[in-house]
């Protein structure tokens, strides 16, 4: 499943929201508690989510990896609902300048067929309102979406005419 979205942000921002996993249980739909357990780097970490969404409830760690300010990847491990979950997020600089282009995928296997099946019947939704949480939570941090400078018009200014200099008074002899 993926998803591309031109964004109002600037790349560091959307990719610092992003990256800040630990923060994801405020704000991030089916995402019941979120923490950092072991720093791996200044480029990668492990962190503990726990989802619920309809009736799959599940704890599990994601190696997280930074390539700041391009790409966010997590692959799920330790995890007894799915058997493949990955998602990568990367950034690149939108047009007009300031904002982002942001790509998002998402990979996803769960070990039961019936709960695949059920869960590929609302993906698209719930990849959706993903992608909404992250600019929201962006609106949250950086206030609301700025025009870019590119796209104002820009204003000739008219040339004032000169005014005749005064001249100085003439010196006394």
């Amino acid at each position: 499943l993926e998803r591309s979205k031109q964004l109002p942000y600037t790349c560091d921002q959307v990719y610092a929201v992003v990256a800040d996993v630990e923060q994801y249980r405020h704000f991030l739909p089916f995402c019941t508690s979120s923490s950092i357990d072991l720093r791996r780097g200044p480029d990668s970490f492990d962190a503990t989510l726990s989802l619920g969404f309809l009736a799959f409830s599940e704890t599990y760690t994601s190696r997280v990896t930074l390539q700041r300010p391009v790409i966010v990847s997590a692959v799920a491990a330790d995890t007894s609902l799915f058997s493949h979950l990955s998602m990568q997020w990367r950034f690149s600089d939108g047009q007009p300048p300031g904002t982002c282009e942001a790509h998002f995928r998402l990979e996803m296997q769960l070990k039961s067929l019936v709960h695949d099946r059920a869960m590929r019947q609302v993906l698209d939704r719930v990849a959706d309102s993903q992608v909404d949480a992250f600019v929201k939570r962006c609106k949250e941090l950086y206030g609301p979406p700025q025009p870019p400078q590119a796209s104002r018009p820009q204003q000739r200014r008219q040339p004032q005419p000169k005014r005749p200099q005064k001249q100085p008074p003439p010196t006394p002899p």
